[in-house]
């Protein structure tokens, strides 16, 4: 039968070999009066210090952080308390200046110890911060990015507005009056040739019609003077006298977007309910504008063919990501989903707030 004593002095060598084999750095402090002695520490300690960790062994601990009493501090506090607490601290190695960012944990060990683990975080602290420094500066040339891409969309709608005023101004003018003439020229020749002048003049406003229906689309006086909702309301009676579909238009939307944001979504949507007509020969079109918490929601619906979204995807298809960029040029996304046979609906969302 073993003694006491026996299991004492087994329980003491496992945690002897415990302590020396813990992978961390670790330090034992025992009381002595008013201060504590360095009594042991483990192997990763010594290689810590360089293999003088022995130097200190016997020393207080008022000697040894006579530069760093928060440490002592922390020592008395855990023995006082006889509790367990860890803090982050930065270490400087005495008569040097080389500075660590240590994760300190304190233990009380009864009766009297006080076992100390430590950590490098030097080296995952400097990677978080050139992280984060990287980071910053990707959101900074993102942030650039944005502002170019801004500075570009702006240029294209002040160029399509000096196009379309020119069109209007000379072309469409010009035309007129080339109509206007050939109406006059019709009445003044023969039967035979008033028919032949009547189809070059018919021709003449069909081509008027035309021009000014692209001055429309190139910039609706709608957009900049009364807002995203008036402009797609317009859009779409514009169209319907145009097109055989049945247009659908719900505003839900409590405040005007800026204009950065209402460009970009008039846009988007001039492009799907195009692409509806064009392509997907879609006898209804339905267009929901409103706000989904902090995003401006506008979102086109068709019954039209459809396509295979992926497909489209891998193709690289150049309305559908004309549509996407826009969107991400104000921080947003443009969702498109598409069955072939079961119409389309694309789903655009920019932050508002």
């Amino acid at each position: 039968m073993r003694v006491p004593g026996g299991r004492l002095r087994e329980s003491r060598q496992r945690f002897e070999s415990l302590f020396r084999a813990m992978p961390v750095p670790t330090y034992a402090w025992r009381r002595r009066g008013e201060d504590f002695i360095l009594v042991a520490f483990n192997d990763a300690a010594d290689v810590a210090s360089r293999h003088r960790a022995n130097e200190s062994v016997g020393k207080s601990a008022r000697e040894l952080y006579r530069t760093q009493p928060d440490i002592l501090e922390d020592i008395e506090r855990c023995a006082r308390e006889r509790s367990a607490f860890r803090r982050e601290m930065l270490y400087t190695i005495a008569g040097t200046d080389e500075t660590y960012m240590l994760d300190v944990a304190y233990v009380f060990v009864p009766p009297d110890q006080v076992v100390v683990h430590t950590v490098d975080l030097t080296e995952q602290r400097r990677i978080e911060s050139e992280l984060r420094q990287s980071l910053g500066d990707l959101q900074r040339l993102d942030e650039d990015r944005r502002r170019l891409m801004v500075d570009v969309v702006q240029v294209q709608e002040r160029e399509r507005e000096r196009i379309a005023e020119d069109i209007h101004d000379d072309t469409i003018q010009t035309m007129t009056a080339v109509s206007l003439r050939l109406g006059l020229l019709r009445e003044q020749v023969a039967d035979d040739a008033a028919d032949e002048v009547g189809a070059l003049e018919h021709l003449v406003q069909e081509g008027i019609a035309g021009l000014r229906h692209l001055t429309f689309e190139l910039h609706p006086p709608a957009l900049e003077q009364e807002g995203l909702a008036p402009a797609l309301r317009s859009m779409l009676e514009h169209m319907s006298r145009q097109a055989g579909a049945e247009f659908r238009f719900v505003n839900q939307l409590g405040a005007e977007p800026p204009t950065e944001l209402r460009v970009q979504a008039y846009r988007i949507a001039q492009e799907a309910i195009a692409n509806a007509r064009r392509h997907a020969g879609a006898s209804v079109i339905d267009v929901v504008l409103d706000e989904d918490g902090d995003d401006l929601r506008v979102r086109i619906q068709d019954d039209g063919s459809g396509f295979d979204a992926e497909v489209a995807d891998a193709e690289d298809h150049f309305g559908l990501r004309s549509m996407r960029r826009r969107a991400e040029l104000v921080g947003g996304r443009c969702e498109i989903t598409s069955v072939p046979g079961e119409g389309t609906v694309v789903t655009v969302r920019v932050p508002i707030r």
